[in-house]
């Protein structure tokens, strides 16, 4: 039985990579560069794999076949592996097809407070993702990623500015089975987030992440799935599923974001608003007019709102009440009442509010921004 494995000119990265998409949390992969070791100073038990610099992530893969892990120090990892006459290395070197990532994908999550909390990996570096609608691209913490290409530049929140410090090229994304490689992030001082939520935080997940895909929320059974789809919108593999639709609305969208025309009221007057995970509680502009406001909107308490940026303001909190989609009426929701200009102005649009947690954890449903629509389920039951 191998004891240890050392590989000569392969891609660290890549490698780790791919022990972690086999459900082992940490690899430090031996080369000769990296310690300085001659052959002769490997265990009498340990297998050399050639160098694999021209081999595809699938070869790759399958060469390391992974059964069990264990680390006994920092500077050798311990596998066990296939020996060297089942591996499929001699056929795996003419390979040149490109690592089949699942169409439809279904991912666990966690909430913080009122935010999906995904575990998942930048490169190296594993731990908490926000699962934000709202945001734009991959979003990553400066605490973890401090040697990012330096940019300053601003946006407008609710709260506040949010300052860009730096970007960062990151080689691959990873969370359960969710696969992305070249991606381009902004670094940022998430550290007040962290503080707020009481969460170490790697980053948040943003539209530009997801936006091949349509997006299944459901908050009972604490599960997302995504479900590939093509130029126009159509899964590209049949979901076959508990889920049956039994309801949806058109979308329009801006820039990343999708508003849902909200109807509320015995007169079912509507509003534009734009749907976003990253929000725990609704938010409503407060230059709607006053008579929606005195039929739809109950005010309860003035609290402090924290956000993306580092600043705090004082709003009005209530709930929205007498809202429905389709014909499916919606339990009153938790909301927040406040000035919505910097974030129409960043996102170029004009939306009248944002649904977030409170709207999406009602029904499981599903975003699908190709085709700009909304879609309501309900669940067989066994």
């Amino acid at each position: 039985m191998v004891s240890a494995i050392h590989i000569m000119g392969v891609n660290k990265r890549l490698i780790t990579t791919i022990l972690f998409l086999r459900g082992i949390s940490y690899i430090p992969v031996l080369d000769d560069h990296w310690l300085g070791l001659s052959t002769d100073l490997l265990p009498a038990n340990a297998i050399q794999i050639p160098n694999t610099k021209g081999l595809t992530q699938q070869a790759q893969a399958t060469l390391l076949d992974i059964n069990h892990f264990d680390v006994l120090s920092y500077k050798t990892p311990v596998v066990n592996i296939l020996p060297p006459e089942s591996s499929p290395i001699m056929h795996l070197l003419a390979d040149t097809t490109k690592p089949k990532i699942p169409n439809i994908i279904q991912v666990p999550f966690t909430l913080t407070g009122g935010i999906i909390t995904i575990k998942g990996r930048v490169d190296t570096t594993e731990g908490n993702f926000f699962f934000d609608t709202g945001a734009t691209k991959l979003l990553l913490n400066q605490r973890y990623f401090p040697q990012g290409r330096r940019r300053n530049t601003d946006s407008r929140g609710v709260t506040g500015a949010v300052q860009v410090l730096g970007t960062q090229k990151v080689d691959t994304l990873l969370f359960d089975n969710f696969l992305k490689t070249k991606v381009f992030a902004d670094v940022l001082d998430l550290t007040h987030i962290e503080s707020s939520k009481k969460i170490a935080l790697v980053g948040i997940l943003g539209a530009a992440i997801f936006e091949n895909f349509e997006i299944l929320f459901d908050y009972e059974a604490s599960l997302i799935t995504f479900i590939r789809t093509d130029k126009k919108g159509n899964p590209i593999e049949t979901f076959n599923s508990d889920y049956v639709p039994c309801g949806t609305s058109p979308l329009k969208t801006s820039t990343h974001i999708a508003l849902l025309y909200l109807k509320c009221g015995p007169a079912q007057k509507g509003i534009w608003m734009g749907l976003d995970s990253g929000a725990e509680q609704n938010l409503l502009s407060k230059s709607i007019k006053t008579k929606f406001l005195k039929e739809n909107f109950d005010v309860r308490s003035r609290i402090k709102l924290n956000g993306m940026g580092s600043e705090s303001i004082e709003v009005l909190s209530g709930m929205l009440k007498n809202a429905r989609v389709d014909t499916f009426p919606l339990q009153p929701m938790a909301t927040i009442l406040t000035d919505l200009t910097n974030i129409n102005t960043a996102y170029a649009t004009e939306m009248d509010g944002v649904l977030g947690y409170e709207f999406l954890s009602q029904y499981p449903m599903s975003i699908n921004f190709k085709k700009r629509k909304l879609t309501i389920y309900k669940r067989n039951e066994p």
